[in-house]
């Protein structure tokens, strides 16, 4: 049992303050450096302070200690051995980066193991034997088609020939291709995942590895092994019927006899129909069937695969697949989603940027339901860059809590910042963000949640149908098919944001699963774990025959049975009639959301309106009954509310009124401070009604007692005014918490004894010098350090940069990565290459400058270049300012005073740390309330003569202060920083959502050299209203 405390009749408040490990994060630790046990012990510490509850062992992009070998496996024992002491957990994750498979390349040295696929191409190519194909990686020639198509494209006729043969129409050939070796594979290929001998050698060398290193520590200190998004090769169908290109679909040699065995037929003579559509607007059943086979072969091989070997062995497979989020995305990465769900101990999903996939946490959800998990899994946060704010780690994180993630995996913290390490999906949740100190808070308030989401059973009344099959069937060339296909995407993204923005949850049902599932039809139909009163089917166009045969068992017991839109036209993507009389006897309501939501009335539990009456269009809701209680969580999940341009300024309330059916006495769990206490409420006709104030990032924790009993809650007058109201409009002193810093990304490089070339980017220069010596290209594919030879260096690379001045600075420091093996020269000074300390990650070192001289100064580095060096941006840190205009950055004397604007504009356009803004103000014995809505960084932290008194981070953006003393006092406002303008791509035009590897190294239209920064700092002056104790009164 995963929450093992979850077995008390009621949450304990004393949990709930103060969770346990097993409801707290543990985030994708980023292995990505030469490895040791002194900085693991380091970060461990810095987890536990940040609030984590444990740690996920993930060999990223930089690793250099030999995967799964025996060092590796040390420092797995070791960090195991830690988080026991620490009462943390250790989570396993089984791959070296992603996707999980082929153990770093290990498993697909051996030929036979590795991903195979279909090329359908009007190109002859060498063909070998189907021996040279398996062991040798051999293109196989598997057929050969003449295709005719009529005049729309469609297939009017098709059949086998001899690759010799003359055509009617045009000559196909159908060749088996093996994966292409990869740097990303470390030079080796991704796994046959439809094979499960490849997947046996899979578990064999990765998770039997694991339990023999800590197999002691499973179900106790290590719950869980993270697989990180398993996948078929991706189906690429024509983007026109009559195109030269190829299409690609998934394949392995045991394929055609398994299908064979599965149908009845070989699907190898059928091809075609897989590639075009058939004329007449007929179905094809072969290419249903081959979806259908693809996944189910992909679950068992695969997903199956290791979850049994994980339910034999005490642990839990967790993680998730990939292409979770749209009927498209699924079918091209392997059909469908749900159907693996069943072998995870821990379903899970991944969350990406900012973006907000209901239909992603929702299928997960259902299956999590339905197979009675305790707990839903979502890796969190990647992608999200440096500026990734404490509201959008709120924000984000809440919508999935709703929806019923309890295992929250932030993407990333890393190790190290290393070379390429820095550039993978930041930013770092860790010591390299200045703000990670200040992280608890966050952890806090999602652990104590989890201690209630977690507990009981979902109150979830109605099922939906998943139209993924729908989708299969109309899966041929783009020019055909898109308008259709968008369509039905549309349709799933539509009916899950109708229903949960309309307050009326449900799940999803993979008819794959259902038969399997199926317990009881008599009134409600039970679906596992499940009961459920009504089930929608949502415009399919097909349904499986035992779909139907359920269905109508259910319609006939008095069982509430909803066809949106139209009546399915085939059953088993075969023409049929069959579902008409089901169809006939049910409720049939148009595809709109009006139609849908008043046809699932009945069964609503809750419903949240406006102050204006009509219904809230942005909330969603998760919804438990434990024991004698019921656990309600309400929360914000609407992107456009989010992507709003005043979104992190507003402070206006959204005032609602919350009807909830039954009578119950609620109490409000403040998750973010721990304090619990009664709400307001009435009853009315049967249900609890509950008004309430809801700012933009609120989200409200309630407990629903059965016990009726009355409330009668004291007021705070809020309508008093200030007695005096304090805005700070001239400059103030602030405080830097580490050096400023100059950002030098650009120089002169010779590479060995060449002249100069002309000044360039670091990153761009380097690779340049990579080309002339044959390595491979930095960027986001790029074998493993721990698979890459290290042999001698025998070339050099120097760069030349410059660095303007309009005063001179002693004490100025040079920050650089691997200093100790550089030659460096500062104005023709040799500068010591002993590093005396680090700047934001211990790989960036310092080491000291001589005088920064008024004008040009001239810094020299000298660089061993070879395949596994790391030519980085440098910095140059101290006590001054900089001046940034275009491409020009200048050093200027330091100020003692700056105003709430821009940083940018401060002289801070490249600082990345905290700033400490002190006021001080007068008061009488009083009470405050501090303001300060407009921001650019994590957060704000208030501290009054040296005490910290609270935290500003979201709206209203206001603190009370109560019983302050008459006299002068300190105020100063902590802004916490983010490393958006220090290590971010400010120089890609685009500044679009994914920022991965190759963000940096942009091209064309999409690069400038100018710098694009982004403003930081505290952008308008706070507010402070006192308010004279005298004056302080309360009314009932």
């Amino acid at each position: 049992m995963f929450y093992k405390q979850n077995q008390s009749y009621e949450l304990d408040e004393k949990l709930f303050k103060n969770p346990t490990s097993e409801y707290r994060a543990a985030p994708f630790w980023a292995w990505n450096c030469k490895l040791n046990k002194d900085i693991l012990n380091e970060q461990i510490d810095i987890f536990k302070k940040m609030g984590f509850g444990g740690f996920h062992m993930h060999s990223r992009i930089g690793m250099s200690t030999p995967y799964l070998k025996d060092e590796f496996m040390g420092l797995i024992k070791f960090c195991t051995q830690k988080a026991e002491q620490e009462n943390m957990l250790a989570y396993l994750y089984d791959e070296d980066r992603w996707p999980s498979g082929s153990a770093g390349g290990y498993v697909t040295k051996t030929h036979k193991y590795r991903q195979r696929y279909l090329i359908f191409s009007q190109n002859s190519r060498e063909h070998f034997s189907l021996d040279e194909a398996i062991n040798n990686s051999k293109d196989y020639l598997l057929a050969v088609f003449d295709v005719v198509l009529n005049e729309k494209g469609e297939l009017k006729s098709y059949h086998t020939i001899s690759e010799n043969d003359t055509t009617i129409g045009t000559k196909w050939y159908a060749y088996v291709h093996t994966h292409d070796e990869s740097p990303w594979h470390n030079n080796q290929t991704y796994v046959d995942t439809l094979n499960k001998e490849a997947i046996d050698e899979f578990i064999k060398i990765t998770y039997e590895a694991y339990q023999s290193a800590v197999g002691d520590k499973f179900n106790k200190i290590i719950p869980s092994i993270f697989t990180d998004e398993p996948q078929c090769k991706p189906k690429i169908p024509l983007s026109f019927a009559d195109s030269t290109d190829d299409a690609q679909l998934p394949w392995s040699f045991s394929l055609p006899k398994g299908f064979s065995d599965k149908y009845g037929y070989d699907i190898c003579g059928y091809l075609p129909e897989l590639i075009w559509n058939l004329s007449d607007n007929k179905i094809s059943t072969a290419r249903y069937h081959f979806h259908d086979y693809i996944c189910d072969t992909f679950t068992e091989c695969f997903a199956d695969n290791c979850g049994d070997w994980c339910k034999n062995h005490n642990l839990l497979l967790a993680g998730h697949v990939m292409g979770e989020e749209t009927l498209n995305s699924q079918t091209v990465s392997l059909g469908e989603a749900m159907r693996s769900y069943r072998a995870f101990g821990i379903p899970g999903i991944d969350m990406l940027c900012n973006w907000l996939e209901l239909t992603t946490a929702k299928q997960c959800q259902s299956a999590v339901h339905q197979y009675g998990r305790e707990a839903m899994l979502a890796e969190l946060y990647g992608v999200t860059n440096w500026d990734f704010d404490f509201r959008g780690h709120k924000f984000q994180g809440d919508w999935l809590a709703a929806l019923g993630v309890t295992v929250r995996v932030p993407h990333l913290s890393w190790v190290s910042m290393a070379g390429e390490a820095k550039r993978d999906y930041p930013a770092s949740i860790s010591y390299q963000s200045p703000w990670h100190t200040e992280y608890r808070y966050i952890e806090d308030h999602f652990a104590r949640l989890n201690t209630a989401l977690t507990r009981g059973k979902p109150v979830v009344k109605l099922a939906v149908i998943h139209p993924i099959e729908s989708y299969w069937i109309n899966f041929g060339p783009s020019e055909n098919t898109f308008n259709i296909r968008e369509q039905i995407d549309k349709k799933f993204s539509d009916i899950t944001k109708w229903l949960l923005f309309g307050t009326v949850d449900f799940d999803f049902i993979s008819e794959a699963l259902l038969p399997a599932q199926i317990k009881n039809t008599d009134k409600t139909l039970c679906v596992g774990e499940m009961e459920y009163n009504a089930v929608i089917v949502p415009d399919c166009i097909t349904l499986r025959r035992s779909t139907l045969e359920i269905l109508e068992k259910f319609q006939s017991s008095g069982g509430k049975v909803i066809f949106a839109g139209n009546c399915p036209k085939y059953i088993d993507a075969v023409d049929c009639k069959d579902a008409e009389v089901l169809y006939s006897k049910s409720i049939v309501v148009p595809y709109d959301k009006i139609s849908v939501l008043n046809a699932v009335s009945e069964i609503r539990t809750i419903s949240i309106k406006n102050s204006d009456g009509s219904p809230t269009n942005n909330l969603v809701y998760n919804m438990r009954e434990d024991n004698s209680c019921k656990w309600l969580f309400i929360v914000h999940a609407s992107l456009d509310e989010y992507n709003r341009h005043d979104y992190r300024e507003n402070t206006l309330s959204q005032n609602i009124r919350i009807y909830i059916d039954g009578e119950y006495t609620p109490k409000l769990y403040n998750t973010l401070d721990g304090n619990i206490c009664e709400i307001a409420h009435t009853h009315q006709n049967g249900q609890t009604v509950i008004e309430y104030s809801l700012y933009t990032n609120d989200s409200l924790l309630f407990r629903l007692d059965s016990k009726v009993r009355s409330v009668f809650l004291q007021k705070t007058d809020d309508t008093r005014k200030p007695d005096k109201t304090i805005r700070f409009m001239d400059k103030v002193s602030y405080q830097r918490t580490e050096p400023n810093v100059l950002l030098i990304d650009r120089a002169e490089y010779a590479l060995n004894d060449e002249p100069f070339n002309q000044e360039e980017e670091i990153l761009r220069l380097d690779n340049e010098c990579r080309r002339k010596c044959g390595f491979p290209l930095k960027g986001e594919s790029l074998a493993q350090p721990w698979v890459v030879k290290d042999t001698p260096v025998k070339n050099y690379l120097t760069l030349k940069m410059t660095v303007n001045s309009e005063i001179e600075i002693l004490g100025a420091k040079l920050a650089i990565e691997d200093a100790e093996t550089l030659q460096i020269q500062w104005n023709n000074e040799t500068v010591s290459n002993i590093p005396d300390g680090w700047y934001v990650d211990k790989a960036i070192k310092t080491v000291p400058l001589p005088k920064i001289n008024v004008g040009k100064n001239t810094l020299i580095v000298k660089i061993p270049f070879g395949q596994r060096t790391n030519t980085e941006w440098c910095y140059i840190i101290g006590d001054f300012n900089v001046r940034n205009e275009g491409t020009i950055s200048t050093i200027i004397p330091a100020t003692d005073k700056i105003s709430f604007s821009s940083l940018t504009n401060q002289g801070m356009p490249f600082y990345g740390g905290n700033v400490i803004y002190k006021t001080e103000i007068e008061t009488p014995d009083c009470s405050l309330k501090i303001h300060a809505n407009y921001y650019r960084g994590a957060l704000i932290k208030v501290r009054i003569d040296g005490e910290d008194r609270g935290i500003i981070a979201f709206s209203p953006y206001t603190i009370d202060i109560d019983n302050l003393s008459k006299g002068k006092h300190t105020v100063e406002f902590v802004l916490y920083g983010t490393r958006i303008n220090t290590f971010g791509g400010m120089h890609n035009v685009s500044q679009q959502e994914w920022v991965g590897p190759d963000f940096w190294r942009s091209t064309g239209d999409n690069w400038c050299y100018e710098y694009i920064l982004k403003d930081t700092g505290i952008l308008a002056s706070p507010v402070i209203e006192i308010f004279e104790k005298q004056y302080l009164q309360f009314y009932q």
